[in-house]
């Protein structure tokens, strides 16, 4: 069955309505096989790369990870990469606004998660500015992806540092797997529109290429209050991708896409006088421009090489305060080795040279303004299978060496035990690092002013508070977890399959302007005020933890999914005082998942789903609190025709307009997330 993208209906009678009302006049159309007839056995044997860089079933894997493939994303009706990510079992995802998330996993959400690495093809797309992912301006086009993997745990000596709390990594289709022509239209309340349209063709023997362009937008939503919450938010792109496969042995990608991203948000300024805060519309603007390469070899029955290289040229603007250009090539070798028998060597070496020139302003200057430097990685990962089809260990490390901090070692070891070809058992311990971001080595910002008169400023003059690395001696040379997991995986008869996974994550951290670290100056202009610097604190905090995952098939054609995630977060005594605990409590206790995928005729497919989420935030600071919730999205699609799609979707649908996340970044303003609805059509020619 071919699908399509996007959710149910505007509020939940009117979504049962219209479902009944669609459902009873049903027409004939085009039938094809259908994912939810696809067997358990199937989609254990989907192969991935994530877990050691090379091509494993995923029953065979050493740790917890999901797969979502191109047929979730279209049943889902997801229109950008958060919303597909929902699909995902204990994965955090919190809409912040119209444009802005916040997703993490095993802890410390935030809108720049920077303790979840995520790759497309491999290829990091952090920013250098947060070592987060400004999930607004990453635009991959979802009919593009061939599926996503998502490892729950730490994966720094496979894929290097900032994959400490998981690792999300986006495959994309070959140009030969995407022929012909694509139109995708989605229209929906709240002004959100969205045109896609892709052309792929074959070029010569062995050879394809595809183009693209995509628009997206949505208008603004409401804050706290209900007033305009200044979060419309508009994007572009297009891109383009050439594959040639030179013999069975030897294939080439060559891929490019320039974007361009506009999101809006509401802020509110510091002022030295009274009421010492305004609000203030912020604009969010990125233009990126990218260009990448691999090639992957088999040299002989023994031995597969790979080069890549890319280079992403990239400026960030935020309103007027921040002015950030990058300019990062990356160049990677590796190969995959069938040593002495019994024995799989995966080995490579990284070099990136990063540029990362910034303009100063009033709100955020840099020490120093032009940063360049070439960080280089090492790599080498063992393989040993001990007992043919039972036991398997992993032994491999990593070095990475970035241009703040030097260079960090992580390592990993785990156990595969397999009784039965049905059942897995496995453990782990590892260590990942995080790497120090431009923002947090090298800023010096203007977060907040006390005003006079108050407890925490008793004295007749407003005090400004600066922070930011670059004056700031407490910030860690490394900053690491270290964890231990154990994992079971099982199946039974091609009806179900469960997945349990525990785990305690040990992790050694630094939180910024956490304490007054230094004599207040005064300044006279623009207005008499002290200026005072703030310091980091370093930090160790425990996590423990459970992860469920289970997937049960009643019957032919109709499936569900069933996810449940625990986290117990440890800290400091003194968390709330230096603000700690605003990033400890930032992920809920509890993560809930519910999905029901049901073929209601050859050519109609009902897809529901049902999430929770538990209350975020310390319960005595109102403003960083957010109360528990639950949520339905759901998406009706009608194969209308071969290569004919409609949907008709809505997402909040069980739930009055709520706040899911409230900002962790200084003076942003939360905004209420509220019940959509749309329509989508998708033609292929």
């Amino acid at each position: 069955m071919s699908l399509k993208p996007r959710p149910a209906a505007r509020r939940t009678p009117l979504a049962i309505a219209l479902a009944a009302a669609l459902l009873a006049g049903h027409a004939a159309g085009a039938t094809s096989a259908q994912l939810a007839d696809l067997s358990l056995e199937d989609l254990m044997r989907i192969e991935v790369v994530s877990a050691s860089r090379k091509t494993q079933h995923l029953a065979e894997v050493p740790a917890a990870m999901h797969v979502i493939t191109a047929d979730d994303i279209r049943s889902s009706g997801a229109r950008n990469l958060p919303e597909a990510l929902r699909l995902v079992p204990g994965l955090d995802v919190a809409q912040l606004s119209g444009s802005r998330w916040g997703i993490s996993t095993r802890g410390f959400t935030g809108r720049y998660a920077n303790k979840l690495l995520v790759l497309v093809d491999g290829r990091s797309v952090y920013s250098p500015l947060y070592s987060g992912v400004i999930w607004e301006a990453e635009r991959v086009p979802l009919d593009t992806i061939e599926r996503i993997e998502v490892l729950h745990g730490p994966a720094g000596s496979v894929w290097g540092s900032n994959a400490v709390n998981g690792v999300i990594n986006i495959i994309t289709k070959e140009a030969g797997e995407t022929p012909g022509k694509l139109v995708d239209v989605a229209i929906g309340d709240g002004g959100r529109r969205m045109l896609r349209a892709r052309h792929g063709a074959e070029a010569g023997e062995g050879s394809a290429w595809r183009i693209g362009a995509m628009a997206d937008q949505g208008s603004a939503g409401r804050d706290v209050a209900g007033g305009d919450a200044n979060d419309s938010n508009r994007q572009a792109m297009a891109d383009a991708r050439w594959d040639r496969r030179w013999s069975a042995d030897a294939h080439s990608t060559l891929e490019a896409q320039v974007l361009r991203s506009k999101s809006d948000e509401l802020q509110e300024e510091a002022l030295y006088v009274p009421p010492y805060l305004q609000p203030l519309p912020l604009r969010l603007a990125v233009d990126r421009a990218l260009l990448a390469a691999r090639h992957e070899q088999r040299v002989s029955a023994e031995l597969t090489t790979n080069l890549r290289a890319a280079f992403t040229a990239e400026t960030v603007r935020f309103g007027d305060r921040v002015d950030l250009r990058t300019r990062v090539l990356d160049l990677e070798a590796g190969a995959l080795w069938q040593a002495a028998s019994g024995h799989e060597l995966s080995l490579g070496a990284g070099l990136r040279h990063m540029d990362l020139p910034a303009r100063p302003t009033d709100w955020m200057q840099f020490d120093p303004e032009q940063r360049r430097g070439i960080e280089w990685s090492l790599y080498a990962q063992d393989e040993w299978t001990l007992v043919p089809s039972h036991w398997r260990l992993t032994a491999g490390a990593r070095v990475d060496h970035d241009i703040y901090r030097g260079s960090h070692l992580q390592p990993n070891l785990r156990l595969l035990f397999s009784p039965a070809t049905d059942l897995a058992l496995w453990g782990g311990l590892s260590r990942a690092n995080r790497t120090v971001s431009r923002g947090e080595s090298d800023s010096l910002v203007k977060i907040s002013v006390i005003p006079p008169g108050t407890p925490d400023n008793p004295g007749t003059l407003p005090i400004e508070l600066l922070a930011g690395g670059a004056q700031d001696p407490n910030l860690l040379d490394n900053r690491y977890t270290d964890a231990f997991e154990l994992g079971v995986r099982a199946q039974g008869g091609g009806v179900w399959s469960f997945d349990l996974t525990a785990f305690a994550h040990r992790m050694r951290d630094d939180i910024g302007a956490s304490r007054i670290g230094g004599v207040p100056t005064f300044v006279a202009l623009p207005q008499p005020h002290l200026e005072v610097n703030t310091v980091g604190a370093p930090y160790t905090v425990h996590l423990r933890g459970v992860e469920a995952a289970a997937e049960w098939r009643p019957a032919s054609g109709w499936r569900h999914q069933f996810g449940a995630s625990y986290l117990d977060v440890r800290g400091p005594g003194d968390a709330s005082a230096t603000g700690l605990d605003r990033l400890m409590y930032a992920t809920p206790r509890w993560l809930a998942h519910w999905r029901s995928v049901i073929d209601l005729a050859a050519d109609w497919r009902l897809d529901a789903r049902v999430r929770h989420a538990g209350e975020r935030g310390a319960p005595d600071v109102p403003a960083q609190h957010v109360a528990a919730y639950t949520a339905l999205d759901a998406t009706l699609t009608w194969c209308a025709g071969k290569s004919t799609e409609f949907q008709l979707g809505g997402t909040n649908l069980l739930r009055p307009p709520t706040v899911e996340f409230q900002p962790d970044l200084m003076l942003a303003a939360a905004t209420r997330i509220e019940r959509r609805v749309f329509l989508r059509w998708r033609q292929s020619f």
